[in-house]
């Protein structure tokens, strides 16, 4: 049976660190490891931003997160009611070229991708965004193992 989590927060920035606090704590709940807690928690983190400086720019909105730990798996899912916007056909930066001829922007979306197994984008029928994020959890020996 899946355990699921829900945490809604106002678009502010001021809630970034209730965010990561939270996806911690639930990702430990979940069995991660630290380096699984720290990408799932950056991957929140840059999502969580974009969408409050991008998707809502400036406007009143909600978000809502929801974890839910699967045996092997953690699944993060953002909702928003902002404009519909697919972060996952924003193409992957050229870093073959210097800091100075890249685009500024696109490097968030980038390290999303390397923090995750799955990034994962709907459009909801009610209007906004549903992106889903999937960390495959590297399985621990010795864990509750009895002797």
């Amino acid at each position: 049976m899946a355990n699921r989590s829900i945490l809604r927060i106002t678009a502010e920035r001021s809630q970034l660190g209730r965010v990561r606090a939270w996806v911690t704590e639930k990702a430990l709940a979940g069995q991660a490891a630290p380096p699984e807690i720290d990408d799932l928690v950056q991957a929140a983190d840059e999502l969580v931003a974009n969408t409050i400086t991008h998707g809502y720019a400036g406007r009143s909105g909600l978000l809502e997160l929801e974890m839910i730990a699967e045996p092997g798996m953690l699944i993060l899912i953002l909702r928003d009611q902002a404009p519909p916007f697919d972060p996952t056909h924003v193409p992957a930066p050229d870093i073959s070229l210097s800091l100075e001829e890249r685009p500024l922007g696109g490097m968030g979306l980038h390290l999303v991708r390397q923090c995750v197994d799955q990034f994962l984008y709907e459009s909801l029928a009610t209007g906004g965004n549903q992106i889903t994020l999937i960390k495959n959890l590297t399985r621990r020996e010795n864990q509750g193992n009895h002797h």
